[in-house]
């Protein structure tokens, strides 16, 4: 993994401040601290968790602190979080309530059959049958925000491929620093570049693996 302060020192190069006199190190850090997080608000997946959850009692369910969006329920992990179990599929509410118009007050049950998701509420999501007290455990894959850097020798949280998108945000964030050596030109300029380079891979990604978005596109 690459670590902050390689990244740091780079834009440093390019901002004619390897001695860091304008831009302090520690404040280049912080610049790709949220760096970070700008990459996962416009690709919620460059940054996942994947571990047992337990549920709440009932449908209604929300992510773990620091969720930003669900991406998958993998399956049921049983009463204690380490037992996998059935599967656990995504549903359309209609196709749901179609079916059973009283889901919500089904008979409860441990083991959580579908689920139903929709990203204009993205930390909020519904399982059905309801879970019982105390709940059942699921394994969730869902986007977070990347924890702050403590300094340079702090490793990125995100995955290499986006160390030149991340890069090109620090400089926007540099020059958005309200200073003499301002330019909110350069600044949006950097931040374009980063913005393509993110949503370009989502594209590049649909290319190599179409019969997959195309199901996922049906959810």
């Amino acid at each position: 993994m690459t670590t902050a302060g390689t990244i740091c020192n780079q834009a440093a190069t390019t901002l004619f401040d390897d001695t860091h006199v304008r831009w302090a190190l520690a404040e280049l850090v912080g610049h790709l601290s949220g760096a970070q997080r700008d990459v996962v608000m416009l690709k919620p997946a460059a940054y996942t968790m994947n571990q047992a959850v337990q549920l709440a009692p009932g449908t209604v369910q929300s992510l773990p602190d620091g969720g930003v969006a669900l991406v998958d329920i993998g399956g049921n992990m049983g009463a204690d979080g380490n037992t996998p179990g059935r599967s656990v599929t995504q549903i359309d509410r209609t196709i749901l309530e179609s079916a059973r118009p009283d889901w919500r007050a089904s008979k409860a049950s441990t083991t959580a059959r579908h689920f139903i998701y929709d990203d204009r509420d993205p930390q909020r999501f519904e399982v059905w049958p309801p879970q019982p007290d105390p709940a059942g455990y699921v394994n969730l894959v869902y986007a977070a925000t990347p924890p702050a850097l403590v300094d340079e020798n702090s490793q990125i949280s995100l995955p290499d491929i986006y160390v030149t998108a991340l890069y090109y945000l620090v400089l926007a964030r540099a020059y958005e620093k309200s200073t003499g050596t301002q330019d909110f030109n350069k600044a949006q300029g950097y931040r374009q570049i980063a913005s393509q380079m993110v949503t370009g891979r989502k594209v590049a990604k649909q290319e190599l693996h179409p019969e997959q978005m195309a199901e996922r596109a049906k959810r």
